[in-house]
């Protein structure tokens, strides 16, 4: 029944979407017009047609993440919905440009190419290649240690010292907050290693991929060293730019960190559920299933719902199992990885002037190299290598011959194949949606007429409506070079402030929090899906048991942060507030599991 209504709803929303495009003459005519006035600045490169359409069109640009959105909630097929949201996003593209009395066939034949087009467009992206190929690399380690009995070994060995479910969360959250360096080597090594833990314990796989989602994002996109700071500089200096300011967008990111409000209370709030073992919403139904011996939900469907299958890849009878097939591999792929990211973060930075030929080791040139780094070639490469000496080691205790450990890597390989297309498709819907301009048309609304206070708050909000869509990293380069200008020019209201820096600090960081949060609520954005894989779990599963702590989150956040921060407030007192409101919270609404 439940599928019957969410057809039904894909139909009504189509047709809605289609009686609105049908009608956008009157759009096209407008779009024409505008594009005609703003030929020059387009060629100047001033504004884009993206942002032209944005603004023209308005509203209309959120129907096709908003169909997405809808679609994977009421059928919880995130492929239905991604294949649904594309379209959706290149018809009204189609429609656009579609004129005559064959309109509605020339827009369906273009729809169906341009969709083909941008898939091949994502999937020929450098950077989308190596992830592609990184998730390859993760599925097949996983399972040839999983074939050698390591992980299960080394559940056994930390269950000696770790004997309850709280004590499981702690080490999943240290563990989490220790890989800081890159969110998908957090999300696609933390959930395998602490799955057969966390379901020894009686710790719900929800449970286990939201403390993998809380940790990844939120801990890399505020940490001084890792694979997101070249990103979050470059485009902050990107924003700057626009305005002509010669301002350090390295020291505004780090001012910004105190204002990352979202991503501080979201690991806050983790801590408080663990310390407190109180849950509420769907989580605390998650966990209590898992008490009873239920950890992963085993009524869904788990090829169809993506879920890695830890038990189909089993250690043989008689087989002697070790924990170091496990240690090694997984400290040998982090440790190449780091070291790899130096390196080639230093031949980058030094081909682009940042760093001197035989700069010196230090702090800033730590920095600078992992920031450069091409971190998803430098995971694949070390996952390749952990990967051999896996199959080594499994050869070595007579788990399998070098052949079968080889096969054993391709059959994890395979079994991440439907996580690849859903990362495509979600790249290329985000594709779609960044042409229809829909992050213009929300930045619009965020400039009619507000106080300076509630500048922070809108874009944070803002970017939690766009990242939905289009991720974290589409929302950063797309909305911070317009915030950065707005901030500036807000800034002679802000009487309390009386730091210019410490006010476009707090912009900045609405960006770089709103953008985490909208990734960890959406069911099409690529973090979530690879921490509802890497630990097992259910994407949609996952999506309705995190959301209830995300949105707690970010209130936490507005309230005691955004808000309080705008009229001057310090970020510690901030913090330190929404410290004992995240315990009044758990201890008004949580409940014992």
């Amino acid at each position: 029944m439940r599928k019957h209504k969410g057809y039904i709803t894909i139909i009504a929303l189509f047709l809605i979407l289609l009686v609105v495009c049908l009608k956008s003459d009157g759009f096209k005519k407008q779009i024409a017009e505008s594009t005609q006035k703003q030929e020059t600045n387009i060629e100047n490169g001033t504004v884009t047609i993206e942002e032209i359409q944005g603004k023209t069109l308005g509203i209309v640009t959120i129907l096709p993440p908003l169909i997405a959105v809808v679609i994977a909630f009421v059928t919880r097929e995130v492929l239905t919905s991604l294949i649904s949201g594309l379209l959706s996003g290149f018809f009204l593209l189609s429609v656009l440009d579609s004129t005559g009395p064959m309109k509605l066939f020339r827009s369906l034949c273009y729809t169906f190419i341009a969709a083909c087009e941008s898939i091949i467009r994502v999937v020929g992206d450098f950077d989308n290649a190596a992830i592609i190929l990184l998730c390859f690399a993760v599925g097949g380690l996983v399972a040839v240690i999983n074939k050698t009995g390591g992980f299960k070994a080394l559940a056994e060995k930390l269950i000696r010292r770790i004997k309850t479910a709280k004590g499981a969360g702690y080490i999943g959250e240290l563990l989490g907050c220790l890989i800081f360096f890159d969110d998908y080597a957090n999300s696609l090594i933390i959930g395998p290693l602490m799955q057969p833990l966390t379901d020894r314990l009686k710790v719900s796989r929800e449970k286990l991929a939201f403390i993998v989602d809380s940790t990844a994002a939120p801990v890399a996109g505020m940490a001084v060293i890792s694979s997101w700071v070249a990103a979050e500089v470059g485009i902050i200096d990107e924003g700057l730019k626009v305005i002509n300011q010669d301002a350090s967008a390295y020291n505004l990111f780090l001012g910004s960190i105190p204002f990352c409000f979202y991503n501080i209370f979201c690991l806050i709030m983790m801590f408080v559920i663990t310390s407190t073992g109180r849950e509420f919403g769907p989580m605390l139904k998650a966990e209590r299933r898992a008490r009873n011996g239920k950890p992963h939900n085993k009524n869904i469907d788990e090829v169809e719902n993506n879920i890695m299958d830890m038990e189909a890849f089993q250690a043989k009878e008689g087989v002697k199992t070790s924990f170091l097939t496990a240690l090694v591999p997984i400290v040998l792929m982090i440790a190449l990885s780091f070291v790899g990211f130096y390196i080639n973060g230093l031949n980058h930075s030094i081909e682009t002037g940042e760093l001197a030929a035989g700069a010196a080791f230090s702090f800033t040139t730590l920095r600078i190299a992992v920031g450069n780094a091409d971190t998803a070639l430098v995971m694949f490469i070390a996952t390749i290598a952990a990967s051999g000496i896996a199959i080594i080691m499994g050869k070595k205790i007579r788990c399998f011959t070098l052949r079968e450990g080889v096969d054993v890597f391709l059959e994890g390989v395979k079994s991440l194949m439907l996580t690849v297309v859903i990362l495509i498709l979600a790249w290329a819907m985000s594709d779609a949606v960044k042409s229809l301009g829909t992050c213009y048309y929300l930045v619009e609304v965020l400039k009619a007429g507000v106080p300076y206070w509630l500048i922070p708050t809108l874009v944070f909000i803002t970017c939690c409506a766009v990242s939905f869509a289009v991720g974290s990293y589409g929302t950063m380069f797309i909305v911070m070079p317009i915030v950065i200008p707005i901030a500036y020019s807000f800034y002679g209201s802000a009487s309390f402030i009386s730091n210019q820096d410490t006010y476009i600090s707090m912009c900045i960081a609405s960006v770089l929090a709103g953008s985490i949060f909208g990734d960890h609520c959406s069911p099409i954005t690529d973090t979530t899906i690879l921490s509802s894989i890497g630990s097992g779990c259910n994407n949609m599963d996952h999506v309705k048991t995190q959301i209830p702590y995300a949105v707690m989150s970010a209130i936490v956040a507005v309230v005691c942060g955004t808000i309080p921060a705008a009229f001057g407030v310090s970020p510690i007192i901030s913090i330190l507030c929404g410290i004992a409101a995240c315990f009044v919270i758990m201890r008004v609404i949580g409940k014992k599991v």
